[in-house]
């Protein structure tokens, strides 16, 4: 078995790199911190370091059979995140802004902003397979026990809401420097971009 030490520094390299890739998890959490304030782009990111985390255990503990399945129905998985994101999308281009001096615009409730990520992530089947192909590169068949799952997993919990975190935070500071305007125009860049991710991934399933 690894040393401890690799196991979760390896975890946390791998949530780190699952979490960075900007698409629209990253715009929604962007979205929703300049919008709703920090909690909820913390909220946010915390629904998809929890897919992380719950995907990996799945693999780690000698489930990879869902991958198989997942790819199977990949098609109906991301219609379901097309769906999603043009949602998120309209909203965005939807928004009508207030005054700053009001406080956080359209804000969700910060388990409504969880569960919503969890949804946007959960129905990814690139993520379940990108992970297959790390786990299948970091850990041999039968070298760790639930020990080191544990470490493992802990520090891919660290990695993925570590970079959340990070964005949310700079984002935050970020709209305290914006006036509406601005607020306004990052809107509708959001909501652009999502139709796009949206759109390509309703083409790819149909097509």
């Amino acid at each position: 078995m690894p040393m401890p030490l690799t196991l979760a520094l390896s975890g946390a390299a791998l949530g780190f790199s699952l979490a960075a890739p900007v698409g629209p998890m990253g715009l929604l959490c962007i979205n929703r911190t300049l919008n709703a304030g920090l909690r909820a782009g913390l909220a946010t990111g915390a629904g998809a370091s929890t897919v992380h985390v719950v995907y990996a255990g799945v693999l780690m503990l000698g489930l990879g059979g869902i991958g198989p399945w997942m790819g199977g129905h990949r098609a109906a998985f991301s219609l379901v995140g097309a769906a999603l994101s043009l949602v998120f999308a309209f909203r965005a281009l939807g928004r009508r802004r207030r005054a700053l001096a009001e406080g956080p615009d359209d804000a969700p409730a910060l388990g409504m902003s969880y569960l919503t990520a969890i949804g946007l992530g959960a129905v990814n089947p690139m993520l379940f397979l990108l992970l297959l192909g790390a786990m299948a590169a970091l850990i041999q068949p039968g070298e760790m026990g639930l020990a080191g799952v544990g470490l493992m997993l802990g520090g891919l919990a660290f990695g993925s809401f570590g970079w959340w975190v990070g964005l949310s935070a700079a984002t935050a500071t970020l709209r305290g420097r914006l006036g509406p305007r601005a607020l306004t125009l990052l809107d509708r860049l959001t909501g652009a971009i999502l139709l796009g991710f949206g759109a390509r991934a309703a083409m790819m399933a149909l097509g």
